[in-house]
């Protein structure tokens, strides 16, 4: 069952539109799991009151959702999930997992949701879900809009409370069907109705590729070797943009001649070859070694089955760091 990540400004009624599609999934028999601050018991202003709490936050509820993610169960992600590359990550969860996956935007005019973060003070839910002015600027004003051109962000579902309630329960029936829908022809014409923004396809299951497959480890000795075959990929960047001095390096190739040779020398195309990476801007060197270091993190988890030597282990470093730079714009 897919991951539905809902994104927002604070206060906009993301818990609101969640809670009902929970409901709606689970009245199609659907086994649902509400990820959000509250279930984890986090106090919402002193959770991103600073960089700090806001990294440990965001980490806490993305290992929440990646934990509950299986095919047997409806994820919603209920949070401010504001930052792009925050979604991505999300995104990349669920082809890991290779279960559907769709992005609900809850579009309330920020001057609204202001509004609605006043009235909090004295209500049921408490004092402490009402963020501070500071806070709620700061989390407004860094909002990046979804865009359904990108594949993290689609399909996409718009919801506008401020709308009236046959919108929200349009959308609301549309989500749960993309959700649930066995056949993907029942699903893609739900959110045709509802005029979701299907960049991606909708009720299909995300395809796992080699930066995102999940598999066993297989030799001791594996991760020294794709330790190396990582750093010579940092060192080919790190060349290429000390040549092309304060412009971007562009097209990066990669010395393919072993790999042809190992295969025959007729320099066929095969599953060995490393395409050019394409790198649009200098990539500071801190940044290079936190990629090398996440890579070798989720190598270590379960992708080694593929791993048949360093030429392979390369090829999906080239492959993550272009997933990567594409994600960061």
């Amino acid at each position: 069952m897919p991951l539905i990540v809902i994104c927002g400004h604070p206060c906009s009624g993301k818990t609101t539109v969640a809670k009902r599609i929970a409901e709606a999934c689970l009245l199609k028999g659907s086994e649902v799991i509400h990820v959000d601050e509250e279930s984890l018991h986090l106090l919402r202003d002193a959770s991103y009151k600073d960089v700090p709490s806001e990294k440990n936050t965001r980490g806490l509820l993305r290992s929440v959702v990646d934990r509950n993610l299986n095919k047997s169960r409806v994820v919603i992600f209920d949070s401010l999930n504001n930052i792009k590359g925050y979604r991505y990550e999300l995104y990349c969860i669920a082809k890991a997992a290779a279960t559907r996956y769709c992005m609900v935007h809850v579009d309330t005019p920020a001057e609204t949701c202001e509004e609605w973060n006043e009235t909090r003070v004295g209500s049921d839910v408490g004092v402490h879900d009402k963020y501070s002015v500071e806070i709620f600027d700061d989390l407004a004003g860094r909002f990046e809009r979804p865009d359904a051109r990108n594949r993290w962000d689609a399909p996409l579902f718009t919801v506008s409370p401020t709308r009236g309630e046959d919108h929200v329960e349009e959308q609301v029936a549309a989500v749960a069907a993309t959700a649930t829908e066995t056949s993907s022809a029942a699903a893609l014409a739900a959110a045709v109705a509802a005029g979701a923004s299907a960049g991606a396809p909708t009720g299909k299951d995300l395809k796992s590729n080699l930066a995102t497959a999940t598999n066993n480890l297989s030799a001791t000795n594996l991760l020294h070797e794709i330790d190396k075959a990582t750093q010579s990929v940092l060192d080919k960047i790190t060349e290429a943009q000390a040549a092309a001095g304060s412009g971007p390096p562009g097209y990066i190739h990669f010395n393919n001649d072993k790999i042809k040779n190992d295969l025959g020398g007729d320099g066929s195309r095969s599953e060995f070859e490393i395409r050019p990476l394409h790198v649009p801007r200098q990539i500071p060197l801190p940044e290079l070694r936190r990629h090398k270091r996440m890579f070798l993190k989720l190598t270590t988890n379960n992708i080694f089955n593929r791993v048949k030597d360093v030429h392979i282990a390369k090829k999906m470093f080239v492959d993550y760091l272009r997933d990567q730079i594409e994600a960061s714009g």
